[in-house]
């Protein structure tokens, strides 16, 4: 039985990974930029323009983008403000400017802080272990009481403690989403 659930685990994992993407797409005006989180470049078809990026959960983000050339477009904010600054040589007529890049990495940021449904695991993990490990209290909460020295089905309780591990199982997907998304975007 171990065996089975070993192998049902590592087949749930297996789904989640490959949903998994280093790189995607951003139409910005006419171009299409392609950006490739894992080697940290943006392309727009005809140069290539490596970025770092780090930032905090208050919405603070510290880009740098390094042109072709060698020369490097920095900004330090959030979304709605900052400072932005670059190194001799930066053209903004020769590349795409400095701040459309730092856009289209802001927009992927706060589209991943934003969605932020990790309190959501909490309920469904509550409620999750009450029906599995409680379901003949949870009975009485929901019937018992309506009644006089009456006893809970065996099968309402199979019911009671199935649906408590898909909940847990739900809890458990969502937290490992969460996870991959922080870890990814680290």
């Amino acid at each position: 039985m171990k065996k089975l659930y070993l192998l049902l685990w590592t087949i749930v994992l297996l789904f989640m990974l490959g949903g998994c993407s280093s790189t995607y797409t951003v139409t910005k005006g006419d171009s299409i930029f392609t950006v490739d989180v894992n080697n940290s470049t943006i392309s727009e078809g005809t140069n290539i323009y490596q970025y770092t990026i780090s930032g905090n959960s208050y919405g603070y983000y510290d880009i740098k983008i390094i042109y072709p050339n060698g020369s490097s477009y920095w900004w330090e904010g959030s979304s709605s403000s900052g400072a932005s600054g670059w190194s001799e040589g930066y053209d903004q007529n020769r590349y795409v400017d400095g701040s459309t890049l730092c856009d289209i990495l802001v927009e992927r940021e706060e589209k991943i802080d934003g969605s932020h449904y990790g309190w959501i695991i909490l309920p469904f993990l509550v409620g999750g272990i009450f029906l599995t490990f409680f379901p003949k209290k949870v009975w009485y909460l929901r019937y018992g009481w309506h009644f006089k020295e009456v006893q809970p089905s065996q099968l309402s309780l199979e019911i009671s403690r199935a649906i408590g591990i898909f909940l847990m199982f739900i809890a458990f997907i969502l937290l490992i989403i969460r996870i991959f998304q922080i870890i990814k975007y680290l």
